[in-house]
């Protein structure tokens, strides 16, 4: 995570994956991630949107303050869309997401041959 990012690899593999987060920002930010319905359109329309939907968070790390790191796993569904957002506000009480910080994968989607 940085200002106002997540970097991460083009190809999440499906199945259990550990997502290995650190703060390589100058201000705190935090990471949830949240399926996505396949019906929904991209996560970058639903934020900016006027028809919003209320979505669940699945996993993720609590607010992290710059230079902290933290883990966690998940097991997540072959084939299915999944969102990274951050939902800190910044100085002028705007949503990190509206800033850039909210980046979609699809589990498996890019993988090598034979997966993992």
């Amino acid at each position: 995570m940085s200002e106002y990012r997540f970097d991460h690899p083009t190809g999440i593999p499906a199945g259990r994956v550990v997502f290995a987060v650190t703060n390589g920002g100058t201000v705190a930010h935090e990471l949830r991630l949240r399926p996505l319905p396949e019906d929904m359109p991209p996560i970058e329309e639903q934020l900016r949107g006027s028809d919003r939907r209320i979505l669940t968070s699945f996993a993720g790390v609590p607010s992290l303050e710059p230079g902290q790191s933290a883990s966690f796993a998940v097991d997540l569904v072959p084939g299915r869309r999944y969102a990274l957002l951050c939902f800190l506000l910044d100085d002028s009480g705007t949503v990190h997401a509206l800033r850039g910080m909210a980046s979609e994968f699809r589990a498996g989607a890019g993988e090598a041959p034979g997966g993992s």
